[in-house]
Order: C-alpha cells, then sequence, then structure tokens
C-alpha cells in the first residue's frame, strides 16, 4: 500500500489514473478509495487486457496507469510491452506491480515500464519477516529516493536489533 501512496503522490487532484480492474484487493481499494476520495484523483479500473479499450480510456488528463502481471489473484497476464508503449504515446507514467515475477524472472523496466514495484514479502526476502514492495525507477522518484533510503534503513536497523536481542 505504501508504493502505490508513494506513486500517487507524483499526482495532483484532477489527474486521471488508469487502473487494471484485476489488480490485490489492496491497490484496488487504495486507488478506487483514498485516492479517488482523498487526493482528489479521477480513477478508472478497466480490463487492461483489451487494449483498444484502453485505448479508449485515455483522456487528456490521465497521468498514470498502474498495472499488475501476473494478476492477483486470478494471474492474469498482460502485454507488458504494449502498455508501456501506448503509455509513451500519451506521456503518461506506466507503473507494473511485478509482485509475481520478482526481478529475476521479469524487468518491467527493460519491458517498457516506467516504475515497478518489487515484493520484498513474497519472492526477495521470503522468510515472512519483511513486509514491503519497493518502487524503483530511472526518472520519476528522484524526490521520494532520500525518504526511501532512510525508511529501509531505519527498517534494517530495527531488524539488526531484534536479532541481537535474540541472541
Amino acid at each position: 500500500m505504501a508504493a502505490c501512496n508513494l506513486v500517487a503522490h507524483l499526482l495532483k487532484p484532477g489527474d486521471h489514473v488508469i487502473v487494471s480492474d484485476d489488480l490485490y484487493g489492496g491497490c484496488t481499494s487504495f486507488f478506487l478509495g483514498a485516492a479517488k476520495n482523498n487526493y482528489g484523483l479521477e480513477v478508472s479500473a478497466i480490463d487492461l487486457g483489451d487494449l483498444k479499450l484502453l485505448q479508449s480510456t485515455f483522456k487528456p488528463n490521465t497521468k498514470l496507469l498502474w498495472l499488475e502481471s501476473p494478476t492477483n489473484p486470478t494471474l492474469k497476464v498482460l502485454d507488458i510491452v504494449e502498455i508501456a508503449k501506448l503509455c509513451k504515446e500519451k506521456k503518461v507514467i506506466c507503473v507494473v506491480d511485478n509482485t509475481f515475477m520478482s526481478p529475476y524472472l521479469q524487468n518491467p523496466l527493460q519491458l517498457g515500464a516506467d516504475i515497478v514495484a518489487h515484493s520484498c514479502t513474497k519472492f526477495i526476502g521470503g522468510h515472512t519477516d519483511l513486509i514491503t514492495h519497493v518502487p524503483v525507477s530511472y526518472t520519476h522518484l528522484r524526490a521520494h529516493e532520500t525518504s526511501l533510503h532512510l525508511v529501509c534503513r531505519l527498517l534494517l536497523e530495527k531488524k539488526k536489533k531484534k536479532k541481537k536481542k535474540k541472541k
């Protein structure tokens, strides 16, 4: 959820966001709830497997598209390359939640995405001792890097203290 929130702060009230209609429930709740009601974002949830529908959903104020591939929970695979191309044409930030693939199996930045959210909970950490998504971007998150690094460093320090206490 923090990754969704961080990325939403790249936008301003009145901006339009397109999300997959098959996102993880927490992300769906965030975009259709908090992002819409608290941040003033306009949100469209559509089947991103239908590229014609996607093309017709873009608006002049569309600034962000959020997808997950494979999706959670139905494991639908979306065409990241084609979706990213459409986003580039429209100057829309393309975000891929890469929860089920990990950076070892799929690198959305190399497929054209602007931002990728990697789940450290499932495949990177893998021991249920870490609950986090790490948003990664070549360009879009520079203003947030300092706070993200600080949070990660604090989490690591806290984990080290717990290990010392156990000894």
